[in-house]
């Protein structure tokens, strides 16, 4: 899984990594298009795995109010975080379809209907 660092305030890569030189170099690779200064709320890649920039790319998308959001989100829920996220993806967010395509009494009806088939 990737690892991302998100800093809450602007920060230099090298005080980041000051006891850490390998770090810092692989963080210099890893992030060549960037300068040394770490914008807060803004992903940094910290690995180097496959598909790790492909991960990156979609954190870059997110907006910085969105960014706080799950940095906010993360540091509440940590490791359940996950679980959380698939829990609303696969259960949350049909029923959240159903009500904005249908409205709320017929998407309670069509969900009432379809636990007694």
């Amino acid at each position: 899984m990737a690892e991302l660092y998100y800093p809450r305030s602007a920060e230099r890569a090298e005080q980041l990594f000051a006891s850490q030189p390998e770090l810092l170099n692989q963080y210099r690779q890893l992030n060549r298009q960037r300068s040394d200064l770490l914008l807060p709320n803004r992903p940094y890649l910290m690995s180097c795995q496959p598909g790790d920039e492909r991960v990156l790319a979609v954190m870059n998308q997110f907006s910085s109010t969105e960014m706080q959001r799950l940095q906010h989100a993360s540091a509440l829920y940590d490791e359940h975080l996950l679980a959380i996220a698939a829990i609303t993806e696969e259960l949350i967010a049909p029923v959240m379809a159903l009500v904005e395509e249908h409205g709320a009494n017929a998407a309670s009806a069509l969900i009432g209907a379809s636990k007694h088939q």
